[in-house]
């Protein structure tokens, strides 16, 4: 019992520490000045910065009374963060107002908290604790991608009507959950949890949209080097956390090169994939159930509490990211299923052996965790829409013939593979169910394509997380080893775990240094803060937008005076509007529907308003570069649109004619 409670005061001042620094860091960012404002009220800021410690109070008081507490260190980062995201996501569909949602559930957990004793059991069991060298190797690691972080995280944000920076400013603006940007009138069949995440971080900080997603997707990679370092640690002793937390951070397949005759297809490597959101957060998140369950496999018993911070997990993980969460689940289901029959085989041939009860307590947690997703979600169409529309067999295999196949996958996931295995081998845990996730992923992607996008690569993704565990844990053990043979031939597979990953963030960052040196967009991707400026946005049209947000209501689209400004309108400041996205078809809609959206927009007839009206059109944004002025006159004229609001020379209108 002492040395739990000794364990719980070191956390809490390391806890304390990083707090501090984070609030000196906050205090920066919040400087850059908000472009697109929408603020919360100041009782509602009050009220989420006196619960927000109260979250934390809650996991660490779950955690106190499971079968988890060894792990205290590692599990409650996540636990934490998956119930702030699960309360704010259900209060926000039930009160249909994101403030509302964010204010209630962070207040709620809060309270529980703070009434909370977080009392731990009794347990003689001594607390994990990371060392100074894990600390520092998740620091370098943070750091080596920070500069592609600041200088060149635009992909899928800035150049995509429905994208991350759509879907966040959406979220700001109060509406939740939120609607595609063109479809105004359709929930968004999206795995939005990262999405509502960056609008929460945001709204509580204070901080410009993508200082708040930067934020995020720099201390949750600090947090997956950690637990990288932590389950290797479990896995393969306590030397081997600072090695096995940055080469599983930074695994990839072997770089795309014809130099020596390789596939140039290669997939995204995980360093890449970070910058994909829906991995932002699904990875720590996997990476947390992961640790779970090594503890729980560990102990052989999960007690109420633990299957409690499984479910939590597992609901959030089905928010954040739909391929790992459906692997994943399954594989877990597939580990209980195939362990009890083993059992029960050792028990019919005369060899007594337990029978892993806890196994079945945790896959009806994950279970009941899949069911909450599902109703609290989009999860569920999403998954049947992919599976019924999108993903299709192959014409074939890969490459044309199996030995390009064979050789393309050896490429992809030689050194993953095999030292995963040897690892799987060397710690014999957890093996069963990484060789599901990592075998199922493999198969999901040989097997099948995605009809609109290339998409399907991401499941090299969900095969590369339990791999990376394993290959991770045992270069480093093997790194640490006390021959000093076996040292210097361990060195040679580490770097090919991660130089995929290495040789992307020296690229991007490199760019993005070029970006920002010259003045100029090198790769399409400079970040924020670069793009900005270059777009010269006038601010009349700014703080129109600013009105209008503040205004919009779910489901209501806003007409832009041109197709750029249609794009600053949708993605920098969320708001809904006609022009179609390239990724609409992959999310289910019609090419007759996204076809009368453009026409739509490029050809406006003034005698067909109730056109605009009936597909949601309420708001008109006029400005002297406007393309519909006189459309606008007309309208104005037949009485349709009614003035609202000025800004110099830029003029809100707002659409009188009601509905049919």
């Amino acid at each position: 019992m002492k040395d739990i409670l000794v364990g719980v005061q070191r956390l809490s001042v390391v806890h304390t520490c990083l707090s501090v620094l984070g609030v000196i860091v906050l205090c920066a960012l919040s400087l850059l000045p908000d472009e697109f404002v929408s603020n919360p009220s100041p009782k509602i800021l009050v009220l989420l910065l006196a619960f927000l410690p109260g979250v934390w109070r809650l996991a660490r008081s779950i955690v106190s009374r499971s079968s988890l507490r060894k792990d205290a260190i590692g599990i409650m980062p996540g636990l934490a963060l998956a119930l702030w995201i699960l309360s704010t996501h259900i209060f926000g569909l039930l009160l249909q107002d994101f403030y509302l949602g964010i204010a209630a559930g962070t207040s709620f957990l809060g309270l529980l908290g703070y009434l909370s004793s977080g009392k731990s059991g009794a347990s003689r069991a001594r607390p994990f604790a990371y060392s100074k060298m894990l600390w520092w190797s998740a620091v370098v690691g943070t750091l080596i991608l920070l500069p592609t972080v600041v200088l060149k995280d635009n992909w899928d944000k800035l150049g995509i009507i429905t994208g991350h920076f759509s879907i966040t400013e959406q979220i700001v603006n109060g509406i939740y959950p939120p609607r595609h940007i063109t479809f105004a009138n359709v929930l968004l069949p999206y795995h939005y949890g990262i999405d509502t995440l960056f609008a929460m971080v945001r709204v509580v900080f204070r901080l410009r949209f993508d200082v708040a997603i930067d934020l995020v997707t720099t201390v949750l990679f600090f947090y997956t080097i950690l637990l990288y370092g932590h389950i290797g640690t479990r896995l393969f002793g306590k030397k081997v956390g600072p090695i096995a937390g940055f080469l599983g951070a930074f695994t990839s397949g072997f770089p795309s090169t014809s130099f020596l005759g390789f596939f140039n297809d290669m997939p995204p490597d995980i360093a890449s994939n970070w910058f994909q959101h829906p991995w932002t957060l699904g990875i720590p998140l996997c990476l947390t159930l992961f640790l779970m369950l090594t503890n729980l496999d560990a102990e052989k018993k999960a007690n109420p509490w633990s299957l409690l911070a499984i479910m939590v997990v597992t609901t959030v993980l089905g928010m954040a990211q739909t391929a790992l969460y459906g692997i994943f689940v399954a594989s877990v289901l597939g580990w209980a299923a195939i362990t009890w029959l083993i059992a029960m085989a050792r028990d019919s041939s005369g060899k007594s052996t337990a029978r892993p009860h806890y196994l079945i307590d945790i896959a009806c947690a994950v279970s009941a965790g899949t069911f909450f997703s599902f109703i609290v979600s989009d999860t569920t169409s999403l998954i049947l829409r992919a599976v019924s529309e999108s993903l299709v067999p192959r014409d074939g295999v890969l490459h044309g013939s199996w030995s390009q196949m064979i050789l393309w996958n050896l490429q992809c996931f030689s050194i993953p593979l095999l030292f995963g295995i040897m690892g799987m081998v060397r710690a014999r845990r957890m093996h069963i169910p990484s060789l599901i996730i990592a075998f199922s992923a493999i198969f999901v992607f040989n097997r099948y394509e995605y009809l609109y996008s290339w998409d399907i690569v991401k499941f090299t993704q969900v095969a590369w997380i339990p791999l990376s565990i394993f290959a991770a844990g045992f270069i480093a053990h093997v790194l640490t080893h006390s021959r000093y043979a076996l040292r210097i031939a361990s060195i040679l597979p580490a770097v090919f775990l991660v130089i995929a990953s290495m040789g992307f963030l020296w690229q991007s960052g490199t760019e993005g240094f070029q970006a920002w040196k010259k003045g100029m967009n090198v790769g399409n991707h400079t970040a924020l803060w670069m793009e900005l400026p270059r777009k010269n946005i006038p601010r009349n049209f700014i703080n129109a937008l600013a009105w209008v947000r503040q205004n919009v209501q779910a489901g209501e689209i806003t007409l832009l005076p041109s197709e750029e400004r249609t794009f600053d309108a949708a993605i920098l400041a969320g708001l809904p509007v006609l022009l179609p996205g390239w990724g609409d078809y992959s999310l289910g809609f019609s090419t007759e529907e996204i076809d009368l959206r453009t026409q739509m927009l490029e050809n406006i007839m003034t005698n067909l308003h109730r056109e605009y009206t009936n597909e949601g059109v309420r708001w008109i944004v006029s400005s002297p570069e406007s393309d519909i002025n006189s459309q606008i006159n007309e309208w104005v004229s037949q009485g349709v649109i009614a003035r609202v609001a000025e800004f110099d020379d830029t003029i809100v209108y707002e659409f009188t004619a009601e509905r049919e």
